[in-house]
């Protein structure tokens, strides 16, 4: 079975094997875009700096425009250089771009992306900005990240539970997979959920896990979760989140057998859920995807 890549990290979504491929728009000063994450992510790792995501498609002319005029202009490319690892990406490709976008919940183009190497939100710039106003935008972007850092830091110090769930939820909700992680471990060792709780909680846990493309952890959780349910007498809804889980799991990495065998599961136990819609569709993706692990 092929590697599973990287983007098969993305909420309820593989990358490209093409971290050796070229990278686009190459020449002048300043950085190359690259066109597969894996390559992107590579260079993030390397050199220790956030990857600047350009999420457009080919009908998009306000996509086309930024590229000319604040992209390719060379004050812009020269404060990128020292600043980022640049990606672009074709929102309608059926893979990585596709998965990127629902990821977080791009609908307008263009829209401009910071993320770090674990596909973790930085921050977020929507439609056309001249080069000046890009950068002062994506200036603003890191800036609130860096207090936002500053806050996980001083919370999880400070151990207050209520904050720390809160802070926990949205590390989660902006792809942080490995803080939130930390967090929600913190919370399940303290014994801080609320009560009959628990098993919610190792559920929030084994997705974040899942996010940090720790696939191992997230069945680890996923598994404690289901025990104490069982023990808590955990609701429906629960259960078939759980379900969910199994089958995104699997599917984030590359495991068509597996995924096939938890949708099929999921559908005996919970033929009229949401969940199934869901997981049907997680399915989908990962037959369709060329670099997925179906044949």
């Amino acid at each position: 079975m092929p590697r599973p890549t990287i983007l098969a990290a993305l909420p309820f979504a593989a990358a490209l094997l093409a971290a050796g491929a070229p990278a686009a728009g190459a020449g002048g000063d300043g950085p190359a875009w690259h066109r597969t994450a894996d390559a992107a992510i590579a260079a993030a790792e390397a050199t220790g700096r956030p990857i600047l995501v350009d999420l457009y498609a080919d009908w998009c002319g306000w996509c086309k425009r930024l590229d000319r005029q604040t992209f390719a202009e060379p004050g812009f490319r020269a404060w990128a250089a020292g600043r980022f690892v640049l990606l672009r990406l074709d929102v309608e490709d059926g893979g990585e771009g596709s998965r990127l976008r629902r990821r977080f919940g791009a609908r307008g183009l263009p829209t401009t992306l910071i993320v770090d190497s674990r596909l973790a939100r930085v921050g977020a710039v929507d439609g056309f900005r001249t080069a000046p106003q890009m950068i002062a935008a994506l200036d603003a972007e890191l800036d609130r990240h860096r207090r936002l850092i500053e806050e996980y830091e001083r919370t999880l110090a400070e151990g207050d539970p209520p904050a720390l769930a809160a802070l926990a939820d949205l590390m989660h909700q902006r792809g942080d997979g490995r803080r939130a992680a930390a967090i929600y471990q913190k919370l399940l060792t303290a014994g801080s959920e609320p009560p009959g709780g628990r098993a919610r909680l190792q559920l929030a846990l084994a997705d974040a896990h899942r996010l940090a493309l720790d696939y191992d952890g997230a069945e680890r959780a996923l598994a404690a979760a289901r025990a104490t349910a069982r023990a808590e007498g955990g609701e429906a809804r629960l259960a078939e989140a759980m379900a969910l889980l199994e089958v995104l799991v699997a599917r984030d990495r590359g495991d068509c057998e597996r995924a096939t065998e938890a949708v099929e599961s999921l559908l005996a136990r919970h033929p009229k859920s949401r969940a199934s819609i869901d997981a049907v569709s997680a399915l989908r993706s990962l037959e369709n995807d060329p670099d997925g692990g179906c044949t």
